[in-house]
């Protein structure tokens, strides 16, 4: 009796150390935890289907996006995801082939004074010193693309911390912030969950920049054997194109 308990202990022990975890903030609706903290969104939707295994054998811990980063660089985690391609990222990831095509754009109050101009032109920001007057609610661990990104890396652009993107928003509502960079469905559904009015706020213009969102595998993840068979999935699928139309 007590060796087929320790069997079974061992056994256990084996399936859960097997499970592969994915890590990510909260990102809604892409992936973020429900109310009953269990994961919701697009990402854990197609996650089985992309890794080939049963939504039982994945894990999921939500956590600050600069940790997400370290804990992948560690190897305490496995997948982590939707993000973008940087090289400071490819130092400890491997990328899947793109799943999410995104809107990235810039959020502001109608109300605010400093960005009355820019509102009423109604065109996308074209040199981003133009808000060089601006404050930025930055996430950290957060990149962007190649235009905006080497203007808001700059040490003189204004930048508050947030923690998420929910703060984010709340900071962007009570005027702490003067803009938000950000795919707008999250925007959105944040607008919506805290009961704000979306008329208060506004877009820079029409989106300003469009991203492709990819899984990144942590390099000390077994995954990275798989990764060419996880690619050939992806397109095989055609997630891309089902996820955007």
């Amino acid at each position: 009796m007590k060796f087929s308990l320790g069997i079974l202990i061992t056994i256990f022990s084996y399936m859960a150390s097997a499970k592969i975890i994915v890590s990510s903030d909260p990102y809604p609706p892409l992936i973020y935890p429900n109310n009953h903290g269990a994961p919701s969104g697009t990402v854990p939707e197609i996650l089985p289907q992309i890794l080939d295994m049963p939504s039982s054998a994945l894990t999921y811990r939500f956590s600050p996006w600069k940790r997400v980063l370290s804990d992948a660089e560690k190897g305490s985690v496995d997948i982590i995801g939707p993000l973008l391609i940087t090289p400071e990222r490819a130092k400890f990831l491997v990328f899947t082939e793109p799943v999410i095509r995104a809107n990235i754009s810039l959020w502001v109050r109608r109300d605010n004074p400093k960005v009355k101009d820019l509102i009423k032109r109604n065109q996308p920001v074209k040199d981003f010193r133009e808000l060089g007057n601006l404050t930025f609610g930055q996430i950290l661990g957060y990149a962007f693309g190649e235009d905006f990104g080497a203007f808001f890396n700059k040490p003189e652009v204004r930048k508050v911390e947030v923690v998420d993107m929910g703060q984010g928003v709340q900071m962007l509502a009570s005027k702490r912030i003067d803009v938000f960079l950000a795919y707008n469905p999250v925007i959105e559904y944040y607008i919506d969950v805290l009961k704000l009015n979306k008329g208060d706020f506004a877009v820079l213009g029409e989106a300003n920049h469009e991203v492709l969102y990819v899984m990144g595998i942590s390099k000390k993840s077994s995954l990275v054997n798989k990764l060419p068979q996880i690619n050939q999935r992806i397109l095989d699928l055609k997630l891309l194109q089902k996820l955007t139309k």
